[in-house]
């Protein structure tokens, strides 16, 4: 039975006429629904323009293209109310569901104003009280900031503004007290570094100048040849040559041409944690590449890792080392 075109609509083209055939009224119905042209076309299958025709065609007043021509309102006392509870827009627009634009346009719109808040007093502004806080407390910028809810830099920048210092712990610069923490009392620099706020560096550098032997950080000629016989696989003390310089030549064309096709070969994937991608892949030699120089160019001889796990593989390798050094 053919279908009544007041009240159906039959796509173009199409012979299954039973199957197809739209009902204009579902059509009309998601429409004042508020559903959108293109979503309803795309739901039956048909063009915008069928289904704005459909939509005159019964009668419908066509919303704007940009949306609902439906103007939405707050009422004013509503409006005037929460303003004078000190509510901001932000707030009121989360109470009332409405966007924050629009519930300023209807202010606006009313002449009703924001009432003007109290501005927070901050404490770290205020000279004497960031000095007693940094100074005399102890305290750093960090805690300070967390303190009073803001960030560390703004604090920072209040104190030196302020011409608010700490007085550097010079301590550290006296060979007698730097005898007495360090040597007669077995203090950590660690500790000497956080009691005086000075940089690791900075007091390693100051001992040595000032003669002083620092633990752990003077190696002893047996130590630096146990480590080469290791670095060059040596085991007998007799066949050691003496301490040498890894002849490296990681600059030249070929060790980049080797470099591209060990990635190609890899696929650009860490062959431990299979990473694929990322600036931080390397290729690295399987057999070492001072110890096989006829092997440093050979793509078998290459496979690729990702920084941390090339990290992990050469601090094996070390440990190696380190064995056979104690071992002999």
């Amino acid at each position: 039975m053919a279908k009544d075109n007041t009240e159906w609509y039959v796509p173009k083209g199409n012979s299954h006429v039973s199957t197809t055939a739209i009902l204009k009224s579902d059509i009309v119905q998601l429409y004042k629904e508020g559903k959108g042209l293109a979503y309803i076309g795309d739901i039956y299958g048909v063009s915008r323009p069928v289904i704005r025709g459909i939509v005159t065609e019964a009668g419908v007043e066509l919303r704007s293209p940009t949306g609902s021509a439906k103007k939405i309102n707050i009422d004013k006392r509503v409006l005037q109310k929460l303003l004078d509870e000190g509510k901001t827009y932000t707030q009121i627009s989360t109470t009332t569901g409405v966007g924050k634009q629009t519930v300023a346009n209807r202010a606006n719109e009313y002449g009703l104003k924001q009432r003007n808040r109290k501005a927070k007093k901050r404490k770290y502004l205020d000279t004497e009280w960031l000095r007693e806080q940094y100074i005399t407390m102890d305290k750093t910028f960090e805690q300070i900031a967390m303190q009073e809810g803001v960030s560390e830099s703004n604090v920072t920048r209040a104190a030196r503004r302020r011409g608010i210092f700490k007085q550097k712990d010079t301590r550290y610069l006296d060979d007698e007290w730097l005898y007495e923490q360090y040597v007669l009392k077995k203090m950590r620099l660690s500790d000497i570094c956080t009691m005086c706020k000075v940089s690791y560096n900075t007091l390693i550098i100051v001992m040595r100048d000032k003669g002083f032997d620092i633990r752990g950080h003077t190696a002893t000629e047996q130590s630096r040849i146990r480590a080469s016989m290791a670095k060059q696989g040596i085991t007998d003390i007799a066949e050691w040559g003496g301490f040498i310089t890894n002849p490296k030549s990681r600059t030249d064309y070929e060790y980049y041409e080797w470099r591209r096709k060990v990635f190609e070969m890899c696929d650009y994937t860490c062959q431990n944690c299979f990473k694929r991608g990322g600036h931080d892949l390397q290729a690295h030699h399987i057999k070492r590449f001072a110890k096989h120089p006829e092997l440093r160019y050979d793509v078998n001889n290459g496979i690729i890792f990702c920084e941390e796990c090339h990290e992990e593989e050469h601090s094996m390798e070390r440990r190696e080392w380190a064995k056979l050094a104690n071992n002999s």
